[in-house]
């Protein structure tokens, strides 16, 4: 046995950076599966990512290893990884990694919203993607963590052009230098996305995840978000299960 909540054996990133937004109902959410179904908004992410990634070469893990080996640029969707913390298998696949042999230069997570500000959480999962590259011996000294978002409606999401990867890559690329010089993220508001960029922060990773894994060992009750707004859109609030929300559902 793991030892972890819910019979957990491995811990995603993209359920670690969840707890961020409120862990109450990623707690809520291991209980009870049933209660949010698929949403016409989740379909609508799963199609702009897989619009995103139009025209990407499948390419086998020994073949990402060779051209690594010999030091060569690689832009690659969906690298999965794996790293260790506290004895517990880590997992996590980044929308997108841009490689320069076994350095690291570039991490972009992609989501699909009404909303183009930047949350905590999609800053600590990008972040936590910095960690699992870092844990798989890759440079990172100069990572740049990016989170592009794009709006989530249905015309938009269909239309998105074609030229689109290339010119978020170039995008980032300008602002490389005017980021490593910021203390808080750079915010980039293009035609098709908004972006967010900011350096990966090896110390603020860590911290995380401690934080993070002190729920899942048990050490500690979930907490909620605090905040009404969560509250009033929550599928579980709505079906009476969670007993610290803090406004009723209004969605």
């Amino acid at each position: 046995m793991s030892g972890l909540r819910h019979q957990q054996e491995i811990l995603m990133v993209s359920t670690l950076s969840q707890q961020r937004y409120c862990e109450k109902k990623v707690d809520l959410a291991m209980q009870f599966p049933e209660v949010e179904p698929t949403s016409p908004a989740m379909e609508q992410g799963a199609e702009g990512h897989a619009r995103l990634e139009e025209g990407a070469t499948p390419v086998t893990r020994e073949e990402i290893e060779a051209s690594l080996h010999r030091g060569e640029s690689l832009t690659l969707f969906e690298f999965p990884m794996e790293g260790v913390w506290e004895e517990i298998p880590i997992w996590g696949r980044p929308d997108l990694v841009q490689l320069e042999g076994k350095s690291a230069k570039l991490l972009v997570e992609f989501k699909f919203s009404r909303r183009s500000n930047l949350f905590p959480s999609q800053q600590t999962q990008a972040n936590l993607y910095g960690w699992l590259l870092q844990q798989n011996r890759f440079d990172v000294d100069s990572l740049l963590c990016a989170v592009a978002i794009f709006p989530a409606t249905i015309p938009h999401v269909k239309l998105l052009p074609a030229d689109l990867i290339g010119t978020l890559l170039k995008v980032t690329e300008q602002l490389r230098a005017k980021t490593f010089r910021s203390a808080v993220p750079i915010l980039r508001q293009e035609k098709s996305f908004t972006l967010h960029l900011f350096p990966f922060r090896p110390q603020i990773a860590e911290r995380d995840l401690r934080w993070a894994v002190d729920y899942w060992r048990g050490k500690r009750e979930p907490e909620p978000s605090g905040s009404i707004n969560k509250c009033r859109i929550c599928r579980f609030n709505a079906e009476a299960l969670c007993d610290q929300a803090l406004a009723p559902f209004s969605r």
